[in-house]
């Protein structure tokens, strides 16, 4: 992200001080988003699948974010601007209403019906809903459902800590050289160019298998020796900032095949190694990695949480921690193909084929659902962001206010 320039901003906050009186310190960054208020009436039913579980996880990891960054500037959602310390006193507000949430669905003295009912109204008192505001421009204008959703995860290999047998291909390291960070992935993945040089993380077996933990920016690997298995998590270091594209496109295009299914792509590609630095070469863009001792890093450096953390595009939506509400879709079972599904969520990712104001990539974590999920997901739906709203002089019974926002009420 780049910081807006000096000049811009104070012209900025010169003219906000003479229509509404001190709003923003000088030299401070309004991060803006392509947002707009949702009335009341249009509100969301707001009902979590998961009955808010895992959600508490994934706020303290954003809140342990928090504790590390400056929460100094703003940030503008619909004509609404919010110091950024608010987003982190939104989710710790929500915590506390999914808390209460949690305790009221499992006593069993209350029906569920009955646990939503209070939940919503405490979260409607206390919550500014926004949306993405669609111009005739963008995708989706004047639809329904205009936010599209695909899925991610977290994907499990086995590989080896030295060459061995078919474990040749390498996981690498961000370079140290600018020259060798910008090598394309065939002068990588076929001409050897960064082999020896000491990059080399972990060896995987197949190359299609090494494509996939790109497309998905993160994994874990296991290292098995004997009945002895050491896993680790590798998280995203950076790309040669080369562009990406699917190769599953150019096999299509090229008659190769006509589903463009997971499967398809690696029978194809096993079945014709001669075509596979042709095809390969589709794709220049290259992923590299580092070991982490948590579950993959989003943007902003938070571990992601199973079916918690989504990714939109950071070009628009800059400030991550944001929290999020997402009507979509997703596979049942196999055999069961898709269901609808409510959840709250926290942005806290991106990606590069993460494009556009309603644009979403949700994030299944790890295991053979997850799998599924993240490969079959590619749905409409709807996307929301939630604020806490400034406090009320004198307003009673808000617990919210005990929060120190170092804000004046009005």
């Amino acid at each position: 992200m780049q910081p807006r320039k000096a000049g811009a901003v104070g012209w900025v906050a010169f003219f906000l001080v003479l229509l509404c009186g001190p709003t923003k310190s000088w030299g401070q960054r309004l991060h803006q988003t392509p947002t707009e208020r949702v009335p009341i009436e249009e509100m969301p039913g707001f009902q979590d699948d998961l009955d808010f579980a895992e959600m508490s996880l994934a706020i303290e990891r954003q809140i342990q974010r928090y504790k590390r960054r400056s929460l100094r500037g703003q940030i503008q959602l619909g004509q609404d601007v919010y110091p950024l310390r608010r987003i982190k006193d939104s989710l710790v507000i929500f915590r506390q209403l999914a808390s209460q949430g949690q305790s009221c669905l499992s006593s069993g003295r209350v029906d569920r019906a009955e646990c939503y009912r209070r939940f919503r109204f405490e979260l409607k008192q206390r919550f500014a809903v926004y949306r993405p505001k669609l111009n005739a421009e963008d995708p989706r204008y004047g639809e329904d459902e205009q936010t599209f959703f695909t899925g991610y995860y977290t994907p499990l290999i086995e590989v080896k800590l030295a060459p061995e047998g078919e474990f040749q291909y390498p996981i690498y390291a961000l370079p140290r050289k600018e020259e060798l960070a910008r090598l394309s992935r065939v002068e990588i993945d076929f001409d050897g160019a960064l082999r020896g040089r000491g990059y080399e993380l972990f060896y995987a077996a197949d190359l299609f298998e090494l494509y996939l933990l790109h497309v998905q920016g993160g994994g874990r690997v296991v290292v098995r020796d004997g009945e002895r298995s050491q896993y680790h998590y590798i998280t995203y270091a950076g790309t040669n900032r080369q562009a990406w594209r699917f190769i599953s496109l150019y096999m299509r295009e090229q008659g190769y095949i006509e589903d463009m299914s997971i499967e398809a792509q690696a029978d194809f590609l096993r079945k014709h190694p001669e075509l596979q630095r042709e095809i390969y070469a589709y794709c220049p863009s290259y992923v590299f990695f580092k070991v982490t001792p948590t579950p993959p890093l989003g943007s902003d450096m938070v571990p992601l949480t199973d079916n918690r953390s989504i990714a939109t595009d950071s070009r628009l939506y800059s400030f991550k921690g944001l929290l999020s509400y997402i009507q979509a879709q997703r596979p049942k079972t196999q055999h069961i193909p898709f269901k609808r599904f409510s959840r709250f969520m926290i942005d806290q990712d991106t990606g590069g084929a993460i494009r556009g104001k309603a644009r979403v990539d949700i994030y299944f974590g790890e295991g053979d659902y997850a799998r599924l999920a993240a490969y079959n997901t590619q749905h409409r739906g709807d996307l929301y962001f939630l604020m806490l709203k400034r406090p009320r002089c004198g307003s009673q019974g808000m617990s919210f206010r005990a929060i120190n926002t170092n804000e004046e009420c009005f």
